[in-house]
Protein backbone atom coordinates (compact mmCIF):
# COMPACT_ATOMS: atom_id res chain seq x y z
CA UNK A 1 0.00 0.00 0.00
CA UNK A 2 1.14 3.54 -0.68
CA UNK A 3 1.29 6.21 2.00
CA UNK A 4 1.78 9.89 1.21
CA UNK A 5 4.51 11.73 3.08
CA UNK A 6 4.03 15.29 4.30
CA UNK A 7 6.71 17.90 4.90
CA UNK A 8 7.11 18.76 8.60
CA UNK A 9 9.97 20.79 10.11
CA UNK A 10 12.26 20.19 7.11
CA UNK A 11 11.66 16.43 7.02
CA UNK A 12 9.33 14.20 5.06
CA UNK A 13 7.02 12.35 7.44
CA UNK A 14 4.55 9.48 7.06
CA UNK A 15 2.30 8.14 9.77
CA UNK A 16 1.22 4.52 9.38
CA UNK A 17 -0.70 1.98 11.43
CA UNK A 18 0.93 -1.43 11.30
CA UNK A 19 -0.08 -4.78 12.68
CA UNK A 20 2.33 -7.41 13.96
CA UNK A 21 4.49 -8.76 11.13
CA UNK A 22 7.44 -8.11 8.85
CA UNK A 23 7.37 -5.23 6.36
CA UNK A 24 9.49 -3.91 3.52
CA UNK A 25 9.29 -0.37 2.18
CA UNK A 26 11.12 2.39 0.34
CA UNK A 27 10.63 6.14 0.14
CA UNK A 28 10.08 7.36 -3.42
CA UNK A 29 8.02 9.44 -5.76
CA UNK A 30 5.51 7.54 -7.90
CA UNK A 31 8.03 7.11 -10.74
CA UNK A 32 10.94 5.90 -8.56
CA UNK A 33 12.95 8.82 -9.98
CA UNK A 34 16.62 9.15 -9.15
CA UNK A 35 16.90 12.02 -6.69
CA UNK A 36 13.73 11.00 -4.86
CA UNK A 37 14.04 7.21 -4.56
CA UNK A 38 15.49 6.13 -1.21
CA UNK A 39 16.20 2.57 -0.11
CA UNK A 40 18.51 0.71 2.22
CA UNK A 41 22.17 0.67 1.25
CA UNK A 42 22.63 -2.86 2.63
CA UNK A 43 19.16 -4.38 3.09
CA UNK A 44 19.53 -4.32 6.87
CA UNK A 45 16.59 -4.03 9.24
CA UNK A 46 15.38 -0.68 10.58
CA UNK A 47 15.09 -0.35 14.37
CA UNK A 48 12.83 2.05 16.24
CA UNK A 49 14.35 5.51 16.82
CA UNK A 50 17.73 4.52 15.35
CA UNK A 51 18.69 6.57 12.27
CA UNK A 52 19.96 4.69 9.21
CA UNK A 53 21.42 6.13 6.02
CA UNK A 54 18.94 6.24 3.16
CA UNK A 55 20.68 5.60 -0.16
CA UNK A 56 19.36 7.83 -2.94
CA UNK A 57 18.83 6.36 -6.44
CA UNK A 58 19.03 2.89 -4.90
CA UNK A 59 16.96 0.24 -6.64
CA UNK A 60 18.70 -2.68 -4.90
CA UNK A 61 17.24 -2.88 -1.38
CA UNK A 62 14.05 -1.98 0.47
CA UNK A 63 14.08 -1.04 4.14
CA UNK A 64 12.98 -3.95 6.36
CA UNK A 65 11.02 -3.44 9.57
CA UNK A 66 9.70 -6.05 12.02
CA UNK A 67 6.70 -5.05 14.12
CA UNK A 68 6.25 -6.97 17.36
CA UNK A 69 3.18 -5.06 18.56
CA UNK A 70 0.45 -3.35 16.52
CA UNK A 71 0.75 0.45 16.78
CA UNK A 72 0.94 3.77 14.93
CA UNK A 73 4.44 4.47 13.61
CA UNK A 74 6.08 7.60 12.22
CA UNK A 75 8.67 7.37 9.43
CA UNK A 76 10.94 10.42 8.96
CA UNK A 77 13.30 11.12 6.07
CA UNK A 78 15.57 14.13 6.56
CA UNK A 79 19.01 15.46 5.65
CA UNK A 80 21.62 15.33 8.38
CA UNK A 81 24.43 17.87 8.86
CA UNK A 82 26.54 16.06 6.22
CA UNK A 83 23.79 16.38 3.55
CA UNK A 84 23.12 12.64 3.79
CA UNK A 85 19.52 11.50 4.18
CA UNK A 86 18.65 9.61 7.37
CA UNK A 87 15.56 7.51 7.93
CA UNK A 88 14.14 7.14 11.45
Amino acid sequence: AETQMAEEDGAYVAKVTLGKGEYQFRVSDSGFSCGSDFGSSDGGAVSLNVPVSAANCNARHNFRFKVSAPADYVIRLEKNVNDIFDLT
